[in-house]
């Protein structure tokens, strides 16, 4: 069947009016992350688990057998024997494209994990070939459903800070060697495309660009490998500047214990701080708390131009307020949940895939900057990026 005329004839299923049918769903990749969307999709309603695939034939067995779907070695084989709704892809990085442009073929909404590719070349060639075919291309990054993430962007979205000023993002976290030892693909370009900056940042990056909610406009980065025997970066730094003129800072690492993000934004009104922070009370008690608003009760522009008019320097005051206390991580039980009911509901997933290419242009205009020595402007130049990659591999160094 025609991948067209196959989604045209699920919609009619979908929507006769006599109740959700359940969606047929299948995992490429269960030998990682991929173990945690099965164990997901048996608790979610909309949808029914058929089959798994993965290319270790005892992994594809094992995860089969334990939650009662038929089990592949080769993930082609699986989309021309099942009748296949939607799909997880849980594989290595370089693989994405050229396995979701394959399940697009057949007609199926694809959930891919994070980074939705290596380069936003190849995420236009899967956004495109999504539209073509006439289903859904979603992006896996939960952070979005973090109660203090949520918390934030509510904030922000009503304009309790006003327009952004400045926002800073510093991004924390270890890796050993051995980690990169465990797969053939972690620490090199043409298989994980990238280091702590497309495999583990990009989730602090997607939300602070989500946060920030305007398009950058320019960057300059510095990249470099500084304490581990990798191909790719395992520190970058990078000064942005937005469309809206605001300005901004990323900084990530793999090689610090300290493992964990700090996101500051500050507007005209307020500012909001997610990460280690403090919330003081009213009587001056400190309270840990994930997510602060911090209110001004004069506009910080207003504040340095009427201090012409006082004797003394006239600053704002800050007034905290705890919008979460601590954040709450839900798994991918809500992103994969919400996946199924816009293939219901015939509705984009909570991050399509032109959102989540966001921050793969963001981490691929780091690494541009960072190893060309040049400042980026936006939109990075497919071409350029990929001609880049080609030489990186080449070198198998930053």
């Amino acid at each position: 069947m025609y991948p067209i005329v196959r989604v045209i004839f699920q919609r009619l299923l979908l929507h006769n009016g006599k109740g959700v049918t359940k969606l047929r769903h299948a995992i490429i990749g269960v030998g990682g992350i991929g173990r945690l969307h099965a164990r997901v999709a048996k608790e979610i309603e909309e949808i029914e688990l058929v089959a798994v695939a993965d290319i270790v034939e005892k992994v594809a067995r094992e995860i089969g057998e334990e939650y009662g779907a038929r089990w592949y070695t080769d993930y082609r084989e699986m989309l021309e024997k099942e009748d296949i709704d939607t799909i997880s892809i849980c594989t290595p990085h370089h693989l994405h494209d050229e396995m979701t442009i394959e399940c697009v073929k057949y007609g199926v909404h694809v959930l891919v994990e994070k980074p939705i590719a290596t380069t936003i070349k190849r995420a236009d060639r899967m956004i495109t070939a999504a539209k073509k075919a006439g289903v859904k291309l979603g992006v896996i990054f939960q952070w979005r459903v973090n109660s203090s993430m949520v918390a934030a962007k509510r904030a922000i979205d009503e304009g309790s800070i006003g327009e952004i000023m400045f926002a800073h993002l510093n991004f924390y976290c270890y890796r050993s060697q051995k980690y990169y030892l465990r797969g053939y693909w972690r620490g090199k370009w043409a298989y994980e495309g990238g280091g702590v900056l497309i495999n583990q940042a990009i989730h602090a990056i997607d939300i602070f660009q989500w946060l920030v909610n305007t398009r950058p406009k320019r960057l300059s980065a510095y990249v470099g490998t500084i304490a581990h025997d990798i191909e790719v970066e395992d520190i970058a730094v990078a000064a942005l500047e937005f469309e809206s003129g605001a300005k901004g800072s990323i900084f990530a690492t793999s090689t610090s214990p300290l493992g964990w993000t700090d996101i500051v934004l500050q507007g005209d009104r307020g500012a909001i701080t997610i990460g280690r922070h403090y919330y003081i009370d009213e009587e001056g008690r400190p309270h840990p708390c994930d997510c602060i608003l911090h209110k001004f009760n004069i506009p910080v522009k207003q504040a340095i131009f009427e201090s012409l008019k006082y004797e003394r320097d006239l600053a704002p005051k800050v007034l905290p307020r705890p919008l979460s206390v601590k954040g709450e991580w839900r798994d991918h039980a809500v992103i994969l949940k919400d996946f199924a009911r816009a293939v219901i509901e015939d509705r984009d997933p909570m991050v399509p895939g032109e959102e989540g290419r966001k921050s793969l242009e963001i981490v691929n205009a780091i690494i541009y900057s960072g190893c060309k020595g040049v400042e980026v402007q936006f939109p990075l130049n497919p071409d350029d990026y990929e001609k880049l990659i080609e030489e990186l591999c080449r070198r198998g160094r930053v």
